[in-house]
């Protein structure tokens, strides 16, 4: 903040002295140079130590407010779901949600790929929206991914178009990849058809203001909020509360004389 004071300094300090006619012009850039250097790092010397002293209140907002938020330590529904005591009618009425957000989370990835602050986040973004409607990982280091996988873990899957790992460059497309086709896969065996899930129509209102709320923040043209969400989100899915649904359809299939896929 104090270099265009110590440029009028010097300006003057020249003007008194005659310092142009007594210094060379390179010398004048280099001490101009070096002025510019100084206060540049001031500047952020200050910002670190304003950065260091913030760091611990922060962390520990962060695990208050997300890693320790009731959904991510102790899902009161997936708990639930794990039990397996669950009727058709209660598993449909998940799979038709989930398939509500499945749909609408495009939208969501869509907006963060066009909101990307640089070219390597919109193609992390790109990645995560190609994978989900249907291009295959490519990870030239698999060898055999269906032989290599345990079927209980894609149960119901084509393994050959099953990749966690790898990239979207020069992946392949299949539509039988896409994840939504997975869901509704599991939508059929409950018997469920086509017209019955995916449309905002067939949201609860807890599952479009979620979904809203995603494109909004997820998507965001703030950086800052978008990489939070990013975050929050991703902790959230990190959680645990899969293998718990999982648990859950095992149960379910236990009881039923037509096995639901559970791949997905």
């Amino acid at each position: 903040r104090d270099l265009p004071v110590r440029l009028r300094c010097l300006s003057a300090q020249g003007r008194s002295s005659r310092l142009p006619a007594q210094m060379p012009a390179t010398r004048l850039l280099v001490l101009l140079l070096a002025l510019v250097a100084a206060s540049a790092f001031e500047q952020k010397l200050l910002i670190a130590r304003k950065t260091a002293a913030s760091w611990p209140g922060f962390a520990s907002k962060v695990n208050r407010v997300v890693l320790g938020h009731p959904v991510v330590t102790s899902n009161a529904y997936t708990k639930w779901f794990q039990e397996g005591a669950v009727s058709d009618a209660e598993a449909r009425d998940l799979i038709v949600q989930f398939s509500v957000f499945s749909n609408l989370f495009l939208e969501a990835q869509l907006a963060k790929v066009i909101n990307a602050g640089s070219r390597e986040e919109m193609r992390e973004g790109k990645e995560i929206l190609a994978n989900e409607l249907g291009v295959v990982y490519n990870n030239h280091h698999r060898h055999h991914p269906a032989r290599a996988r345990e079927p209980s873990l894609a149960d119901g899957l084509d393994h050959e178009i099953v990749a966690t790992e790898g990239t979207i460059e020069g992946g392949i497309f299949h539509f039988r990849a896409g994840h939504y086709e997975w869901l509704l896969d599991i939508g059929e065996a409950l018997g469920l058809g086509f017209d019955d899930m995916g449309k905002r129509r067939h949201g609860a209102p807890t599952t479009l203001h979620f979904c809203d709320a995603l494109r909004v923040i997820y998507g965001s043209e703030d950086p800052e909020t978008a990489l939070a969400a990013s975050f929050a989100v991703e902790n959230w899915a990190a959680a645990g509360f899969w293998d718990e649904l999982i648990e859950g359809w095992k149960g379910i299939n236990a009881k039923r004389d037509t096995r639901v896929p559970v791949g997905f």
